[in-house]
């Protein structure tokens, strides 16, 4: 079995992945990421060139980059390992993680499981997704924890940003179109996707599953600080807000307009765009699209 591990560089758990990696007796093709975009180019180079197995080595973001390339190869059917030493890991609270030798033996004795991936469709451009797009505050957020990834703790950094954009965010005027039903208002944030957990363990998708051809889609309206900190509990325990203000759905088609401001969106925590007034943008699923290793015996890296 070709092997390539697609290690995110800049990892405060690169030293024990890069370890773990040479303690193996299979040869593996190592490559380490140092710029946004490289897990992509990586990807799409190794299934290219005739990888089976490619065990993700990082965060959401270097999963998000390393699924695009792979989807842009040549041989779109690499089989997939997440060993989780990211900044938050939020999709491996989902489909777990293991050690190289466990995700290795899954991949020889073909454990594994075909799970869904969301597609994103904006001016003519597309974007495939694991976990969760945020649209709204939750992108504004993303964007500025990985701006400063760097100056403070991932925790702090996280829940700094939030407090910060609740308290200055003013929240667009749009169009959500969910599977033929039209809702319309100003929208804190719209959360959409597979996953359940994003912004470092926050349950925005508890209604959401891996593989049942649907994409959920969480919205929140006038939501400040102290419902935030009111509401934390909850969303880390992975349960539902009861409040009139949030709204849980599930659908196949999503396409959101802007009536009204500016709509930032992400995908699996990175920026990837910001459309205007009178723009759209839209959200479809791939059915069993990505094929994943999962190790029964969970040993998800934390940092």
């Amino acid at each position: 079995m070709k092997i390539t591990a697609i290690v995110n560089g800049i990892s405060s758990q690169l030293d024990t992945c890069l370890e773990e990696l040479n303690s193996v007796s299979e040869n593996i093709q190592v490559r380490i990421t140092q710029n946004h975009g490289d897990a992509t180019l990586f990807a799409q180079d190794a299934c290219n060139s005739g990888t089976e197995f490619i065990i993700v080595c990082g965060g959401d973001g270097t999963l998000n980059e390393s699924v695009n390339g792979m989807l842009m190869s040549q041989n779109p059917k690499c089989l997939f390992g997440l060993y989780p030493i990211g900044s938050a890991n939020d999709y491996a609270h989902v489909i777990g993680g293991g050690t190289i030798s466990q995700l290795i033996a899954c991949a020889k004795n073909k454990t594994q499981e075909s799970v869904d991936i969301g597609v994103i469709r904006w001016s003519a451009q597309q974007r495939y997704f694991c976990n969760i797009s945020a649209a709204g505050i939750g992108a504004e957020i993303a964007a500025t924890f990985n701006a400063r990834r760097f100056k403070m703790g991932i925790r702090l950094n996280y829940y700094s940003a939030i407090i910060q954009w609740l308290s200055m965010y003013s929240a667009p005027n749009l169009e959500i179109r969910i599977d033929g039903k039209s809702l319309r208002g100003k929208t804190l944030l719209s959360a959409i996707g597979k996953g359940v957990y994003a912004g470092n363990g926050l349950a925005l998708l508890p209604q959401s599953e891996l593989n049942d051809g649907s994409l959920g889609l969480t919205m929140a309206t006038n939501v400040g600080v102290i419902d935030f900190i009111r509401f934390q509990g909850r969303l880390k325990k992975g349960k539902r807000i009861n409040d009139a203000r949030v709204q849980y759905l599930k659908g196949t088609q999503i396409e959101i307009q802007v009536i009204d401001g500016t709509l930032a969106i992400d995908a699996d925590g990175e920026f990837i765009a910001r459309i205007k007034k009178g723009e759209s943008i839209s959200y479809s699923i791939l059915k069993n699209e990505l094929n994943f290793v999962r190790p029964n015996t969970d040993t998800r890296v934390t940092i």
